[in-house]
């Protein structure tokens, strides 16, 4: 099953998630969960990076491929979270 989940943060508030799930495709389970150990990529670490830099902000999207976030879409008040183009 794909999903695409849209995570708002709000330091005041419980964050609260929109979950859209594509029914049109068989769920495959990944072959890392059998694994103890494994490598994170680049792109999640930079996702990581990112959500550590926005302190008030809100994500409104997170797009995902071949399980690896490859885009996102944020507001933040924090103009040092935003990464330079």
């Amino acid at each position: 099953m794909l999903a695409r989940l849209t995570l708002f943060v709000q330091r005041s508030k419980r964050p609260s998630v929109l979950v859209d799930v594509r029914l049109d495709v068989e769920a495959q389970p990944r072959d890392e969960m059998a694994a103890l150990d494994f490598a994170l990529g680049a792109e999640v670490t930079r996702l990581m990076t990112l959500l550590d830099k926005v302190e008030n902000g809100k994500i409104t999207k997170i797009e995902v491929r071949a399980g690896l976030p490859r885009r996102v879409t944020l507001e933040a008040r924090n103009s040092e979270a935003v990464p330079a183009s």
